[in-house]
Parts: structure tokens; sequence; C-alpha cells
């Protein structure tokens, strides 16, 4: 294989594989990037063997090939030099990839791991079930993922289920629930579980708002394509609780309706996170007619501060809840509108954050002690 690439573009491309190459593994090969020559362009695959992502950018062919190489030294190299332009050479009976820069007389040579020990990566689905446009996967990224647990429970996973109304993607990791509906017109009934970190790298891919994601599904595998990039991550068979029920039931009941400023509630709670030393922060919220009071507390300090609010009920009554102020900021962070609505029930019942009926957020209560 010969090629000639922009240099940039390769180096923007490698990181995007790199986020999910892993550092170390127990199978080299997996630390390695696949460069392999289409048309007049080269494929970027790399792989964890859970999400694999295929990258496409356009390249001056001189000699068909593929190599792998490993990431984070192809990364090193091409950082020595601001070329505009790289030149890659596989000289395959040396397992040797020579690097050339064009502008500059730096040479180098990169290691090649054996082609034949990387896994085989399908590239995409025979089985094209919706698309969406590019935003979509934006707002999931940015307004739900974020209530994932990192562990590998169930819990790292959306929920993501299609029907005639359109698109929905919910999460939980038991103490909050983000929800995101998007009305898209009439689509086939499906559901799945995709793993935060694969939605979160198609966000990364994909930017361009007016360009449609074509989301396929097989054999327990979802492929997210624009058709040049690929993500590819695995599909969760497991049983995911109905949390769609808790943000129905949430709705019942309440005691407290309001509306409250999202970024004046917002600037408290971050003072709260830098200010105290409770693990977990907790924030105190007290209702009191077209008041809330926010505070909290530890042996070091004492915080407290109100701002308005525009009651929504005709008998309000006092109500006082205390929550993690680390998932209220990732709450009121999820969305842009600068006004939100509140509903509550009762100091031990959760809370509803809204910013219309199609972004939902339930945050549970914290039991405080004494």
């Amino acid at each position: 294989m010969k090629i000639m690439v922009d240099r940039k573009q390769l180096l923007t491309s490698l990181r995007l594989c790199k986020d999910i190459i892993p550092g170390k593994s127990f199978t080299p090969i997996l630390t390695g990037v696949k460069i392999e020559t289409s048309d007049n362009a080269v494929k970027l695959i790399g792989t964890d063997l859970d999400t694999s992502i295929i990258l496409t950018i356009p390249a001056t062919i001189f000699e068909e090939g593929v190599v792998v190489l490993p990431v984070k030294e192809l990364i090193n190299v091409l950082t020595m030099s601001n070329s505009n332009d790289v030149e890659l050479e596989s000289l395959q009976e040396l397992l040797t990839t020579r690097i050339v820069f064009i502008s500059d007389t730096i040479d180098v040579n990169v290691a090649s791991f054996a082609l034949e020990e990387y896994p085989i990566i399908e590239e995409s689905s025979d089985n094209p079930t919706f698309s969406v446009p590019c935003k979509v996967i934006q707002d999931i990224a940015k307004q739900v993922t974020y209530a994932t647990t990192k562990d590998m429970s169930i819990f790292r996973n959306v929920y993501l289920k299609t029907n005639s109304s359109g698109l929905t993607a919910v999460a939980t990791d038991i103490h909050r629930i983000a929800l995101r509906t998007f009305p898209l017109g009439n689509l086939s009934e499906i559901e799945m579980l995709v793993t935060a970190s694969t939605i979160n790298l198609a966000a990364q891919v994909f930017k361009k708002d007016d360009v449609a994601i074509t989301i396929d599904t097989e054999n327990c595998k979802v492929y997210f394509t624009d058709g040049n990039n690929t993500v590819i991550g695995r599909i969760t068979t497991d049983k995911y609780p109905n949390v769609l029920r808790i943000t129905e039931e949430s709705n019942l009941l309440f005691t407290q309706d309001l509306t409250f400023d999202r970024n004046a509630l917002l600037s408290n709670v971050k003072k709260i996170i830098t200010i105290t030393k409770e693990k977990p922060p907790i924030v105190h919220l007290l209702f009191d007619d077209d008041l809330l009071t926010i505070s909290s507390s530890d042996s070091t300090y004492n915080y407290q501060n109100t701002i308005s609010i525009y009651n929504l009920m005709d008998a309000p009554t006092d109500l006082s809840i205390s929550v993690n102020a680390k998932f209220l900021k990732d709450c009121l962070n999820s969305y842009s509108e600068d006004i939100l609505r509140l509903r509550a029930k009762g100091e031990f019942d959760p809370i509803l954050i809204e910013s219309n009926s199609e972004h939902v957020n339930v945050i549970m209560p914290v039991r405080m002690q004494g």
C-alpha cells in the first residue's frame, strides 16, 4: 500500500478511532488501527470488539493495500510535523510502514501488526431500519446518555424505541431518568438497548445537522452510518425496566407545579458543588409560594440563596426536597431553554423537570437523616 493523505484529516480521524481503541489489551492487535484503500479514499477502522468505528477520508492512491498500525504511535508521529500532506508506504515483508512528510525532510518507520490477526468487522447491515436527522443523535448524546452508569450493568445502555409516534430515548441509573422523544413520523415498532458510549461516539462522528443518519440492526448489532462513516455497537438483549411508566406516574397527584429560571437555579447549584465537601453534594430545595430557597451546608460552610418562581397552582403547598446536586446540575445542563417547569408531590417522591413533553427528567430525592 502507498497513499498520500491530508495530515490534519488523518489526525482528526485517528483521534476518533483512539477514543475506542484500548490503550492496553491482552490482544495487542486491538491497539492498532486498520488502514485500507477504497477507490480514491482510505478507510480507518478501529474496534474494542464491543464498539467499532469506520471512517473514510480522501486520499491519493499510488498502490492499493491494507495495513494495521499502532494508533498511539501513529498519532505521535503525525504530530512531529506541520506538513499539509503525508505519505504512507507499507513494506509488508518487513512489517513496517514508512511515513514521509511531503514538505519536510522527516522520514519515520512504524512497525506494523500482522494483518491476519485483525478481527473481521462487518461494515454495514443489509437491513436498513430507519433514518433520523443528525441532530437527533446529537440531542440523545447531550440530553439522555448522561443518566447512564459507567459500569457494565444494563444501566450503561440507552433504551431506544420507535413506533408510529416517532423515536423515544430513555436512560436511567436508578437515581434519575432522562427521557427524550422525537416526533419523526410513522416508524416501525423496534426496541433496542444501545450503550451510551456508542451513541456518544456517533455524536462525535456525525456533526452535520442536514445529514440523515441511517440506523440499521442485524445480529445483535446496531449500525449508525451517513454513507461514508459508520459507528457499530452491540445491542444488549437483557430486559430493561419500564422507566417510561415511572415518568408517566410522576405526572399524577403532584402538589407543586411551577416554572423557574434554569440559569438562576443552575448557577446556585454549581456554587454548592464547588464549595461543599459532602460526598455526594446535596442541595435542599424549599418551595414557598413564589420563592425557591436553595441551600446546602456541611461542617465548614452554610450556603443559602433565594430565586423567584412562578407557581402554576391555585393553592400551592410548602414543600422541602433534597436532591443530589450533581444530578440536578446534569439535568439542568441538558436543556437549552431558559424557563423550565418543575412538578413534585412530596418530600420522598421524585421531582419532574421538563421544557415540554418531549424532554423530561426525573430525579429521585435523597433521604436526609435526623
